[in-house]
């Protein structure tokens, strides 16, 4: 939303969203370490992009198999899951 401005309004700006242990990683950073948005936007990915969810692969549906006794729309329901 913000257009124009510092590396220091974005720094601040993005420390105003951060909670929890996001806070507390850029609460730790060392005094003078982070020079630019773009560094910290990198040192950030770096930190938490480990979280995100690996993609995935099509084979990946083959391992949805419907148990014995489920239901069709629980077999589908969760084949669902896996192509989304």
């Amino acid at each position: 939303m913000l257009t124009e401005g510092s590396d220091d309004i974005y720094c601040k700006m993005l420390m105003s969203t951060l909670s929890g242990g996001a806070l507390e990683w850029f609460i730790s950073l060392p005094d003078k370490h982070v020079t630019s948005f773009d560094q910290f936007a990198t040192l950030f990915r770096e930190q938490y992009l480990i979280n995100k969810a690996p993609a995935r692969l099509s084979y990946d549906v083959f391992d949805v198999k419907q148990y014995q006794g489920a239901s069709m729309m629980d077999y589908l329901n969760r084949f669902g899951i896996q192509v989304v």
